[in-house]
């Protein structure tokens, strides 16, 4: 499963989910794509000192958004997870890119999202009471639920916040 990781302007940001991954996450991902931009030569510098210290990253300055994507895409392996340079890796992830890779082959997952889990508490900002906690089936360490039977944050299947999805359906 490879990484690909959006930045604008936040060298200092993707700085932190870089470290966080090798601190907590480690294993998780094989290759790491950064596709980023900025706005003047200021952030820009931000990001050459990033070069030099990440030599293993794939590095892409984003020209056109799609397209620079789908060049990207075009060189994962099946899973890509996605990031953005404000995520982190707080504690130790101990997903595995194999179980993930099973959970995909014997559900026909649409997406996995390392951004939900047993830290959720539901909390209902919108005085809405049909939003709540979907019917969840645990296999082993992993949740799974029916994202069409849910509301809220349980039926975003999309997010780009640790969403990993199949390389082909990105290439849709």
């Amino acid at each position: 499963m490879d990484l690909i990781v959006f930045s604008k302007d936040r060298a200092a940001q993707l700085n932190l989910l870089l470290e966080s991954i090798t601190l907590n996450s480690n294993n998780l991902f094989g290759e790491v794509f950064v596709q980023h931009t900025y706005s003047d030569n200021d952030y820009k510098e931000g990001y050459k000192i990033l070069y030099d210290k990440y030599k293993y990253i794939n590095w892409f300055q984003e020209g056109e958004f799609k397209h620079t994507l789908l060049n990207i895409v075009k060189n994962c392996s099946d899973l890509v997870c996605f990031m953005v340079d404000d995520d982190i890796f707080y504690r130790q992830n101990d997903c595995l890119p194999q179980d993930i890779a099973y959970l995909f082959d014997t559900l026909d997952l649409c997406s996995f999202q390392l951004r939900l889990g047993y830290n959720l508490r539901m909390e209902n900002n919108t005085d809405n009471p049909t939003i709540s906690f979907p019917k969840i089936l645990k296999i082993n360490d992993y949740l799974i639920w029916n994202r069409q039977n849910t509301r809220g944050c349980f039926s975003y299947w999309q997010s780009l916040d640790g969403g990993i999805f199949r390389r082909d359906v990105i290439l849709e």
